[in-house]
């Protein structure tokens, strides 16, 4: 190869990473997302390959608000209500009765058809439907990519689990070196 082929293939290789660096770093970000939803969702594992503590079998207060209705019927139809413990709570200045579950979230999930052998993060699916790429355009043009919660509510539900079980949203060694290959082969083809 001369030196004028290789300074054509090298603008060449300049012009395409200016163009796909950043859709490069996309596919690079939502890759990363996939891997990480199917170890969490699947098996339960943080980045470290531990479990999440398990779902909580302590007493809560229960309404057919954290229920669907057809649990919220079979759970509290007429002739069950005299069987539950009753605890009213107050909460701007209205009176709220609720129902003592035994058996805690675990049960509750029980009653909904969701697993329960392992923590997945995933009741309605409303947290990871709403977790994606923040990042910019700018930022993914600088090699950058950040995901988060797209809005204030999936904000508070994802820092509510971190703070109670630890990172969700973290790589492991193992999908690091995948998108590490995977950004490898991108960036060869710009060369291509």
């Amino acid at each position: 190869m001369t030196f004028d082929e290789l300074d054509n293939v090298m603008k060449r290789a300049i012009d395409r990473s200016q163009t796909n660096y950043a859709d490069t770093m996309v596919k690079i970000g939502n890759d990363a997302l996939a891997m990480i939803k199917r170890r969490v969702q699947e098996d339960g594992l943080d980045a470290q390959g531990k479990k999440f503590t398990p779902y909580s079998t302590a007493d809560m207060l229960v309404g057919c608000k954290s229920m669907n209705s057809n649990v919220c019927r079979s759970y509290f139809g007429k002739k069950n209500n005299r069987d539950h413990k009753w605890v009213t709570i107050q909460r701007g200045g209205k009176n709220y009765p609720l129902a003592v579950l035994d058996g805690g979230y675990k049960k509750l999930r029980e009653m909904h058809g969701r697993q329960t052998n392992h923590v997945d993060f995933t009741f309605t699916g409303a947290m990871w439907g709403g977790i994606s790429i923040i990042s910019s355009s700018a930022e993914h043009s600088s090699g950058i990519v950040r995901i988060g919660g797209l809005i204030d509510e999936v904000k508070q539900v994802l820092k509510g689990n971190v703070e109670k079980r630890g990172p969700i949203l973290e790589l492991n060694k193992e999908e690091l070196r995948t998108l590490t290959e995977i950004y490898k082969n991108k960036v060869k083809q710009f060369f291509i």
